[in-house]
């Protein structure tokens, strides 16, 4: 750990902090086995730091890997002030196993020519929209197979 220290301090690098929680890996899901630790890191030199001045780091909730991804918005403090009173992008992963799924992201993406904080926004909001109407046809496909079960159950 001294010589990563050291490593540090002769590249001129510093460590950005974070929000949110404090360990990026884990092990063990018992309480009397869980070992939690903080090994990743966002380190910038100073010229970094001069261009993004509302950084925020946030360790994120990891799910298939022991590891939790490190997110360095560059925006942060920035970007939520924009975003007053809008809501949060939300995608279900079981949309992912959606046939048309890849498809309608590769046309959003082609399809836009502006650069890449707006097509994410698009998309996202194309995607809420997709999302939306695939749920709705569910629905309505759940109550059809109920309505002709209960036909079926009253024969």
């Amino acid at each position: 750990m001294h010589e990563f220290c050291s490593m540090l301090e002769y590249c001129e690098l510093s460590d950005l902090g974070f929000i949110g929680r404090w360990f990026t890996w884990e092990k063990g899901r018992l309480a009397s086995s869980n070992i939690r630790k903080r090994l990743d890191k966002g380190v910038v030199n100073m010229e970094w730091w001069s261009l993004f001045l509302d950084y925020v780091v946030k360790y994120l909730h990891h799910s298939i890997s022991d590891n939790c991804p490190l997110l360095i918005d560059t925006m942060g403090v920035a970007r939520r002030r924009l975003r007053t009173g809008s809501y949060k992008f939300r995608f279900e992963a079981n949309r992912c196993l959606e046939e048309s799924c890849e498809e309608e992201i590769w046309h959003r993406w082609v399809l836009s020519s502006n650069d890449v904080l707006i097509k994410l926004e698009k998309l996202g909001g194309h995607l809420q929209r997709w999302s939306h109407h695939i749920k709705k046809d569910r629905v309505v496909g759940k109550r059809n197979l109920e309505e002709r079960l209960l036909e079926r159950y009253d024969q």
